[in-house]
Parts: C-alpha cells; sequence; structure tokens
C-alpha cells in the first residue's frame, strides 16, 4: 500500500506443505524512482488454505536513511553534542567510507565526549553502524545507549566494526559516548563512528490494511474483520462487496455473507487531512448459500476448494451431484450422495467446474477449481 510501490506478482501457489515444514514464496516489488529515500511502504500478505487463513502486514523502508559525514560537518541530521568535548569530523585513513568520519573529542582522565540524536522511530526498526575504538582496554570505552539504557561497549584496540540494535517504534534518544576513567592513556585514546543507517523516516505513515478471521465462507455466514492500519486513524470506511450490511463506518465490523461468490473488501482510512486506500482483491469466498429459512433443511460443505483434484463433499441428507466442465460435458456424477463423497477428479485438467447439487426441494451451483 504505496504510492511508490508496484508490486508485479500478486499470488504464488505454494502446492502442499508438509507439517512443520516451509517453502520460499519470491515477489517482484519495484519502487518509483520519484519514492523520497527512507519513506515507509506497506506490505500486507493473505496467506488460504482450503478453511485456513492468516495474514501478516509488515512496513519497509525504501532506500536507507544514511548519516556517513559527507557532508563534512554534523548538519545533515539534528546532532547534539554533550561532556567535556564535542565531536569533530575528520578525514584521512582513519575513516571507514567515503571522505570522512566522526571522532571523539579530545578528553583526560574521567572525563566523556558524546554524540546524541533524536529519533522520531515510525514503527519496529533496527539502527546499526561502523565503529573504531583505540584505548586502553577494559577502561576507557566506546558505549552505545538508546534512552539512557546502555546497548553496547567497546575498549582495547577494536577495527572497524559492524553493530546492529532493534529499536521500538516512538521517540527515543541515541548516544555514543567515549569515556575515561581515572589514568592512563593507550593507543589513540578515541573512538569512531561512520555510516549510520537510521530507522524510516520519522514521518507519521497512514496505511489502511486489515484481516479478517475467515476468508472461506461456509456453514457460518458472519465474518469479523478487523482494522490493523497504522497511523493516527480518526475515520474508517469500509465496503464489503457481497456482504451485508455492504458498507461500515466502524473499526473492527462485523459482516454477513449468503450468497456464493468470491467477493471484494475494500478499506479506506483518514486521519483527518490525509486518506489511504486498500483493496483486497477476490478476499473473501463464499461457497454455499447459508442463513435463508428455505434452506435450514440443507447444508452442504465441498472442500478443498480450489483444489489438486481431490475433493470431499458433506451434506446433512441425501442429494444428486453433478460436475460439468466449461464447455457443458459432464465429468462427474452421482445421483445418491448423503453424508460424506469423496470426488476424484484428478484425471480433470486445471481449471474452472460447476458443481451441481439437488435435493428434492432446491439446487445449488457452485464454482470448483482444479489447479495443479
Amino acid at each position: 500500500s504505496s504510492e511508490y510501490v508496484t508490486v508485479n506478482t500478486s499470488s504464488v501457489d505454494l502446492g502442499t506443505i508438509d507439517s512443520a515444514g516451509y517453502v520460499t514464496a519470491s515477489f517482484e516489488v519495484v519502487t518509483s524512482e520519484e519514492s523520497p529515500v527512507g519513506v515507509l511502504a506497506n506490505f500486507s500478505t493473505n496467506m488460504v488454505a482450503d478453511e485456513y487463513s492468516a495474514s501478516s502486514t509488515m512496513m519497509l523502508p525504501i532506500g536507507l536513511i544514511v548519516e556517513d559525514f559527507e557532508t563534512g560537518d554534523f548538519t545533515a541530521f539534528d546532532w547534539t553534542f554533550s561532556g567535556n568535548a564535542e565531536w569533530v569530523i575528520i578525514d584521512g585513513l582513519d575513516v571507514y567510507e567515503g571522505i570522512y568520519s566522526a571522532k571523539s573529542g579530545i578528553i583526560t582522565s574521567n572525563q566523556r565526549s558524546a554524540l546524541e540524536l533524536v529519533l522520531d522511530v515510525p514503527s519496529d526498526d533496527v539502527i546499526s553502524f561502523w565503529k573504531k575504538v583505540s584505548s586502553e582496554s577494559g577502561y576507557d570505552k566506546l558505549k552505545f545507549y538508546i534512552d539512557g539504557s546502555e546497548k553496547g561497549s567497546w575498549d582495547g584496540e577494536v577495527a572497524w566494526s559492524f553493530e546492529e540494535f532493534d529499536i521500538t517504534a516512538g521517540e527515543h534518544t541515541v548516544k555514543w559516548e567515549y569515556k575515561k576513567d581515572g589514568s592512563v592513556s593507550n593507543g589513540s585514546d578515541c573512538a569512531w563512528l561512520d555510516f549510520i543507517v537510521l530507522p524510516g523516516a520519522g514521518l507519521a505513515p497512514l496505511f489502511a490494511d486489515f484481516t479478517a478471521d475467515v476468508q472461506n465462507v461456509y456453514d457460518d455466514p458472519v465474518v469479523q474483520f478487523t482494522s490493523t492500519s497504522i497511523g493516527n486513524v480518526t475515520e474508517y470506511n469500509w465496503i464489503f462487496e457481497g456482504g451485508d450490511p455492504e458498507t461500515s463506518t466502524e473499526e473492527n465490523p462485523v459482516v454477513s455473507y449468503y450468497v456464493p461468490g468470491v467477493y471484494d473488501v475494500t478499506l479506506t482510512i483518514s486521519d483527518g487531512e490525509n486518506e489511504n486506500t486498500i483493496v483486497k482483491e477476490d478476499f473473501i469466498t463464499v461457497h454455499y448459500w447459508v442463513g435463508f429459512e428455505e434452506s435450514e433443511s440443507f447444508k452442504y460443505k465441498l472442500y478443498p476448494n480450489p483444489g489438486s483434484g481431490m475433493f470431499t463433499l458433506e451434506v446433512n441428507n441425501e442429494v444428486s451431484v453433478e460436475i460439468r466442465n466449461t464447455v457443458g460435458a459432464i465429468v462427474y456424477q452421482n445421483e445418491h450422495v448423503s453424508a460424506k463423497e469423496r470426488i476424484d477428479l484428478s484425471q480433470q485438467a486445471r481449471g474452472i467446474y460447476l458443481v451441481i447439487i439437488r435435493n428434492d426441494k432446491e439446487s445449488f451451483i457452485e464454482k470448483l477449481v482444479i489447479a495443479k
């Protein structure tokens, strides 16, 4: 859900996954050249297997927000200094990459030199950096803090090396501090920093997203929708194709589906100034009519759908079943099906078929998909 992102791979068939197994799915995503560096893009996934479904959402920054001090000063971000000496910009052999790096100030015993930055982190992320230390081992140390909590400490002769730490959503103060003890100076008696990768842009994102407790509707027509939208949302506007009600302004609405079909769901959110919309196509599949008074005496369930060729039909009284392909030819027929029937269409080609189920009062038609 981003104006700067195009997802070229909309769906992936993962096939059959063994118990406790896993598979890898690959998606092609293209970002616009006009995308601001560090702006967040919202990605949502929906996984469906017969009656089961799961959804997840993640936000990723486009590009990297980097402080590499290549401006030759500390003006790229709102850096502040504390302690007995300010950090300085250096060039030459001691830099990690490019032309410049940051170096702690010149201090003496029991003094410190700190470099600080306040971050507005829109979602859980990481912060990483490269550091180098040359000091009295065990005593004079470079320390990294998040909100005053020490996350890492290094001393002695430490060559350029990489560090990465988790950082949660919200406002945080990060600090790098070189501090000396009461005596002795070894090495260059300082620390260096370079190529700091900061969390996603400190903008207030507004991303619409949602989940549903079921995506395949069988005997129970009720679906609970839950907004998982991100941002300071003040207004929700839902559109439920084929649903009852067809629209809602609730945050987490309950919707019923009675008519067989495959339906889209749309959610538009607003923070009072901006809007964001997500459309999940073919999100809800209703497999047969439920809830009508005239159908209370007869219910059925056909699964898995889509399937690879082997299907199961469950009914609560005797029916006749006929399955036709798209040109009208009968590929399966059984005049007396009761309770539970295994239907073998494994020799049929992949595609869409029509299942016609009849009892002495009613008939039902459902789309069946063979996906090999």
